[in-house]
């Protein structure tokens, strides 16, 4: 079983006896609030307390607070049309972004609150007795892992933010240099990974037992960040190290099929390896009943993208749907979260997957690694690599292999892995990290460099006079 993080209503319910203060008190940067030690006095409490910590946000909030970078900056072409939604969503397509846009603002507060509640757990569990030590030290180790997650998107969203990890924290702490906060993540995801087993399971949701995040999550996220980190935290040698640990490492396997990775009965499947599960608190339902509207109005795949699928690539039906009436309608639809058809009354428990990490993005990623390192010297695993996926893709029925002649420079490999990630991973929030990683952002997104990085909101400039805005807003 793999890394599955849920957002359970049920889960809520059963465990806001116990968190109720947990998860009041604990606001962004309180500075007179504490925890009900109570709360941390068992190990029944302190596994309520992490529970609640997978499930810190809303569908809704992670809808746009993902699912929106999918369509910032989308150059004519490359997928996502944000539809008539609002104008905070339109304005990240048209690459309008002001310190007022409600995702600029949103996204600042409703990030760090999940970091503020993950200080106090790891403040307060300290003297929780667990009865077997093992236990108490993975459960460690997955709060460490979600610090680090929550931090390495806030300062992939705004360059640095400040590093709050004290209990209680500095009432007005100024803004962290993007070394001091990578610094950190690093230190997060060294602790996660030496304290994560391979195998994590434990109850999420009554009734159930899934896996939570484990050693080989800690892995892929520690890759990704070291990629991305800036000097002298940058470390292209680590990270192909960490990547070929979990590419070439059987706990982890491509599916046959692209098309199984989207069945909510296969969503424990071998190629997952952090797995978010949405599902919406109100009303007990899953990202594939509450976003499927939404995803059909705000989230249209381009017909150009539609169009650049190869001929005999599964992903683009898997991945696109068409609707095509003639000569009244021909619609294109994103298929990845589609209504359930086990729902009833539009709601089911369980839904269709929302990957974080899985073996295929990875294999990539170790592609683009190794072609940074010297593109010429690794070429031969480089194009392993990517058949590896692309293999999959056309179910290996006649297709392009590519050859070194197809790369003459690491500009040439860096477009074509990102329009292949694009196909691979579209819609599992990779694309605009991706360009930006690979510094193609604004060849392919059209986006200046100040883009890159989001303006604060203006309510936390108003809240936090020690903030200093983004050069460029």
């Amino acid at each position: 079983m793999r890394t599955i993080h849920t957002i359970s209503g049920v889960l809520i319910l059963l465990v806001a006896g116990l968190t109720s203060c947990f998860n009041d008190q604990l606001e962004i940067f309180p500075t007179d609030a504490t925890v009900d030690e109570v709360l941390f006095s068992t190990e029944v409490g302190a596994e309520a307390a992490l529970i609640a910590l997978y499930d810190p946000v809303t569908p809704g909030y992670y809808m746009f607070s993902a699912f929106g970078m999918e369509y910032y900056g989308d150059a004519s072409g490359t997928g996502v049309t944000s539809g008539p939604a609002s104008q905070d969503a339109q304005a990240l397509s048209a690459k309008s972004i002001t310190p007022d846009n409600r995702f600029a603002q949103r996204w600042y507060y409703e990030t760090f609150r999940p970091i503020a509640r993950m200080n106090s757990w790891l403040f307060f569990a300290q003297e929780t007795p667990f009865a077997d030590p093992a236990r108490k030290k993975a459960a460690f180790g997955e709060v460490h892992y979600l610090r680090a997650m929550y931090y390495f998107r806030l300062v992939q969203l705004y360059g640095s933010v400040p590093a709050v990890y004290e209990v209680p924290p500095q009432f007005y702490p100024p803004r962290a240099t993007p070394e001091e906060n990578y610094s950190k993540i690093i230190e997060d995801l060294e602790i996660a990974i030496t304290d994560l087993p391979w195998e994590n399971n434990g109850v999420l949701r009554p009734g159930k037992f899934e896996a939570r995040i484990t050693k080989g999550a800690a892995i892929c996220l520690m890759a990704r960040v070291l990629m991305t980190a800036p000097e002298p935290l940058y470390d292209l040698d680590r990270a192909i190290e960490l990547l070929n640990g979990i590419v070439y490492d059987t706990r982890y396997e491509l599916l046959p099929n692209f098309e199984d990775l989207w069945n909510v009965d296969n969503k424990n499947n071998k190629e997952s390896i952090h797995l978010i599960s949405l599902a919406n608190y109100q009303q007990e339902g899953s990202n594939a009943a509450s976003l499927s509207v939404p995803s059909q109005i705000w989230f249209r795949p381009t017909r150009d993208f539609y169009d650049s699928f190869e001929p005999g690539d599964t992903r683009r039906d898997v991945t696109i749907q068409r609707l095509y009436i003639p000569p009244v309608r021909d619609d294109l639809y994103l298929l990845k979260l589609r209504y359930d058809p086990r729902a009833q009354n539009g709601w089911v428990f369980d839904s269709f997957p929302m990957y974080y990490t899985r073996k295929a993005d990875m294999i990539l990623l170790l592609a683009e690694a190794l072609a940074v390192k010297n593109l010429n010297g690794n070429m031969d695993e480089i194009l392993a690599l990517i058949e590896l996926v692309r293999n999959r893709a056309f179910k290996g029925q006649s297709h392009k292999v590519y050859t070194a002649t197809d790369f003459p420079d690491l500009h040439a490999l860096k477009i074509f892995l990102w329009w292949e990630r694009r196909k691979e991973l579209f819609f599992e929030i990779q694309s605009f990290w991706d360009a930006k990683r690979m510094g193609i952002a604004e060849e392919i997104l059209g986006l200046q460099d100040y883009q890159l990085i989001f303006p604060l909101g203006a309510d936390a400039l108003a809240e936090n006079p020690s903030l200093v805005q983004n050069p460029g807003y």
